[in-house]
């Protein structure tokens, strides 16, 4: 589906539990994308974001099995809570140099994801964020974080590095 840019505003839920919706182009007028939009988009493998949007809200992408594909725009600031809960096709995500917050589980059982590099603008990973990514083997976290909350790698039972700059590898 390719939603027209005439299109400036996506109200929630809007997409939730299309079973058989494969892909999606989201319109340029865009700045957030709404709670549980694309929920349980069980076939769902890929996203085009456009630059401009600043806030994935809580579950927008939750329980999209199929989603391998999304690149997130540059402007993005906030990732949600649960935002991409249970995306386990999801093998790898950039996080961009503009996000500040990665709220409560917003990765949590994407089972496919093997590293992350959290960029220095983030200041708050939210608890259980990345709870059971049973196949995340190395993180980058930034040095000037302040604020790791509740059972961050909670379950990630292949984690072996943790890479904060500016210090060795623990």
């Amino acid at each position: 589906i390719s939603i027209p840019d005439s299109v400036t505003d996506i109200g929630h839920s809007s997409f939730s539990h299309c079973a058989a919706l494969k892909s999606v182009k989201l319109p340029v007028g865009i700045k957030e994308i709404p709670n549980a939009t694309f929920t349980h988009c069980t076939a769902l493998e890929s996203v085009e974001i456009p630059e401009g949007v600043v806030e994935i809200k809580a579950s927008a992408f939750e329980s999209c099995h199929s989603l391998k594909d999304v690149k997130l725009p540059s402007t993005l600031k906030t990732i949600g809570a649960q935002a991409f809960l249970g995306c386990k096709s999801l093998e790898s995500i950039v996080i961009p140099a503009r996000v500040k917050t990665i709220e409560g589980a917003a990765f949590a059982y994407c089972s496919s994801i093997k590293n992350i590099d959290i960029p220095t603008s983030v200041n708050t990973l939210g608890g259980y964020a990345f709870q059971d990514c049973v196949k995340l083997e190395s993180i980058s976290l930034p040095t000037y974080i302040q604020r790791i909350e509740t059972g961050l790698f909670s379950g990630c039972t292949s984690l072996k590095t943790v890479r904060i700059e500016g210090s060795p590898a623990v």
